[in-house]
């Protein structure tokens, strides 16, 4: 009965014609648009699983170049400019050890020397280790590798930004970076603890800021010295 009387009547017909319409229109609108989600969700899984990339960009030749892994690392960047007064150029990935700029399918040094390109600055800063903790074999002169080839023809000054994490063993690879300091001309360590973490691992807005001031403090020291001694 319910049947006859819509179709039955000419105008319940058309008006239910027209409804049928936009829910299959609506229906096609939400499958294409959640094909693209999955596409993007797709996506995304894959840059996670090549490392989340962050870039801050300067178009001419940088007083500082950044690099390592992501952890808002292009906030880091912006505090550091602030406090410091320089100028930088970074690119980082995220959650990622050493290697991966040197192993296949990522071989992030060839992508990120092309990011650099011409550029040529005075400091250099890494920040990454999270993912090394246990695994330090060849860290060192795989670093070297990294900054041999972003400045191959000069010694930049070289900033390791001291990793700190609750767990293992909260100060193990700070020591091992700072020991790397200790032996490398040119190297120095600055230590990210006591820099507000949100996670044990991530800095917050908080811990970034602390950490660009004293970033900010190593360089114009370094740059006091450099006057003292003309």
């Amino acid at each position: 009965m319910i049947g006859l009387n819509i179709y039955g009547n000419g105008d319940l017909k058309l008006k239910m014609t027209a409804f049928l319409s936009i829910i299959k229109a609506s229906y096609a609108r939400y499958a294409l648009f959640g094909a693209v989600l999955l596409c993007l969700g797709i996506a995304c899984e894959e840059d996670d699983g090549l490392g989340s990339l962050t870039k801050t960009t300067y178009d001419g030749n940088p007083d500082i170049f950044m690099m390592g892994q992501s952890n808002a690392n292009d906030d880091l960047a912006a505090e550091i400019a602030k406090a410091s007064g320089k100028t930088i150029h970074q690119i980082s990935h995220g959650g990622q050890a050493i290697h991966r700029w040197f192993e296949d399918p990522y071989n992030w040094l060839e992508s990120d020397m092309a990011f650099l390109g011409n550029r040529t600055f005075q400091y250099f800063i890494w920040f990454q280790g999270e993912s090394n903790l246990t695994n330090r074999a060849k860290y060192e002169d795989m670093l070297k590798q990294i900054i041999e080839a972003a400045s191959p023809s000069t010694a930049p000054v070289v900033i390791i930004v001291g990793v700190w994490v609750s767990d293992p063993d909260p100060a193990a690879f700070r020591n091992y970076q700072m020991a790397m300091c200790d032996r490398n001309e040119n190297f120095y360590f600055v230590d990210s603890m006591g820099c507000e973490r949100s996670d044990g691992v991530h800095l917050t807005r908080a811990g970034q800021q602390l950490l660009a001031r004293r970033i900010s403090n190593l360089i114009v020291r370094l740059e006091s010295d450099i006057e003292s001694n003309q």
